[in-house]
């Protein structure tokens, strides 16, 4: 038996195995944005390889370009990589710093961190994207490719290692129209109420949707416009938050989606509102008018709306007198005790709510509560 084992263990080592050569995984969400300047493609840089294996071993993405009349086939893969002036750009990809050991002391324990060692002199950032990030390629359309029209094509393909490297599976190839894009919608308007604002227009054709945006001013500048729907919508009015006092301009343009690829027209010019309060608070409830001794105690129900800066009571003489404030400012109380009544006498109270806006608006009168004082 001590043979059989013995025999079992002596074997003949093999070739050494070669080292593994990871392959990208292929890019999953290449998309496009057509303006009447520009292609903007976007895409994320793979994170992991073929094999599942991270980070991905890509040191560049090769994106590929071919400008076809309309109306022809979308080229294979192959055609597209197959010549150098097809190729739009190298976006070249920095590895990630490997992991930094975790130095030990002579007993075995991590021993606390020193204190960092400034630079001499800082070195220049390094812009280039790592596996995983989001990036954006443009590709501009001048005067003469917008007057030439055609169909640009576009694909990518990570690649591992230098010179030819490794290519990944390439994207579908996105097929982006260079023609007229969608009219503007029309009649742009700003409303609003007490809460919120609502942006309205009409569609220059039917079936389009759009995007909203928010501008700083007047003038439509797309640095700088902000978008309030991540994706377009098919509505075609949208409402957003107001702040009584600052103004707000909006302007819509339309779109049209057709798979990864999008089309956005030129917007509507920007239409600004500066909203002012004029909505009143609601009316004081309850309002009850009691006899203590010498005095009325009135107490009423707490108007429940943010922008209440408080209560106004008012007293007439009589059943039919006209009723006069009983102080210059609000009350921030839902009670108020009048002192100054005579017996025998007939008084009538209500009360009506102030808010806080530059120019106050008073609520209507509360329900009347009329008192004979004995």
């Amino acid at each position: 038996m001590g043979a059989l084992v013995a025999a079992a263990g002596c074997g003949k080592r093999g070739n050494p195995l070669p080292p593994l050569r990871p392959v990208p995984a292929r890019i999953a969400d290449l998309s496009a944005v057509r303006t009447a300047s520009r292609v903007t493609l976007h895409f994320t840089v793979p994170a992991a390889n073929v094999d599942g294996t991270t980070p991905a071993a890509v040191e560049r993405v090769d994106v590929y370009r071919i400008v076809l009349a309309a109306g022809m086939p979308t080229p294979p893969v192959s055609v597209l990589t197959a010549m150098p002036k097809y190729l739009l750009t190298h976006l070249s990809v920095r590895r990630p710093p490997p992991p930094e050991p975790k130095p030990k002391s002579s007993d075995g324990a991590s021993p606390s961190p020193a204190p960092p060692t400034p630079p001499a002199s800082a070195a220049p950032a390094d812009s280039r994207p790592l596996p995983g990030d989001a990036v954006t390629i443009v590709d501009e359309i001048d005067d003469a490719a917008r007057a030439s029209g055609g169909v640009r094509h576009y694909l990518a393909i990570p690649v591992a290692g230098t010179g030819r490297g490794r290519p990944g599976a390439a994207t579908p190839v996105l097929a982006v129209p260079i023609g007229s894009l969608p009219a503007a919608p029309a009649d742009l308007a700003l409303t609003y109420d007490e809460t919120q604002l609502t942006a309205a227009w009409h569609a220059a054709v039917a079936g389009d949707v759009f995007s909203v945006l928010q501008t700083p001013g007047p003038a439509f500048d797309a640095a700088t416009a902000k978008a309030l729907t991540p994706e377009p919508i098919a509505a075609t009015q949208f409402t957003l938050p107001l702040t009584f006092g600052t103004q707000t301009c909006v302007a819509v343009r339309a779109t049209h989606v057709t798979g990864a690829v999008r089309a956005e027209g030129a917007p509507a010019a920007p239409v600004c509102v500066t909203p002012v309060d004029t909505f009143p608070p609601p009316a004081p409830t309850g309002l009850q008018a009691v006899q203590e001794g010498a005095a009325v105690t009135l107490i009423w129900n707490r108007v429940e709306v943010p922008d209440v800066a408080g209560y106004i009571v008012l007293r007439g003489e009589g059943t039919g007198g006209t009723l006069q404030p009983l102080m210059r400012t609000p009350i921030s109380d839902v009670t108020y005790r009048d002192t100054a009544v005579q017996p025998g006498q007939t008084y009538t109270y209500a009360v009506y709510a102030v808010d806080t806006a530059p120019a106050a608006n008073v609520s209507s009168l509360s329900d009347r509560q009329t008192l004979v004082i004995r």
